[in-house]
């Protein structure tokens, strides 16, 4: 007998139901963020592979603040915030900078 999975395991199991259904290659970038869950650094085409955006989509975000990267050549991305924006994207909240603590700009 299975236990009895709680809103939020459902939601998200819906989610990734949605998702696979929706894109061909769904299956393959979710396996893909699956092989890179232990990595803390992921780099622009682990962002497109796990996305589906494209290079130029993903520059534009970061240059609008809208996606929180690490600058430089090449740019890197941080797990944890990297995700916590995408999923604030896709409920419509946008990614906002927060104000450093000291007031300074953000």
């Amino acid at each position: 007998m299975m236990p009895e999975l709680d809103q939020t395991t459902m939601a998200a199991i819906a989610r990734i139901v949605n998702f696979i259904e929706k894109n061909p290659d769904g299956f393959d970038r979710l396996e893909s963020l699956l092989d890179q869950e232990r990595r803390l650094l992921l780099t622009t085409d682990e962002v497109m592979a796990m996305t589906g955006w494209s290079r130029g989509y993903i520059q534009k975000l970061c240059q609008s603040g809208k996606l929180p990267h690490i600058p430089g050549k090449p740019l890197r991305f941080m797990r944890e915030p990297l995700l916590t924006a995408i999923e604030r994207m896709l409920e419509g909240q946008g990614y906002r900078k927060r104000r450093s603590s000291h007031g300074g700009k953000p």
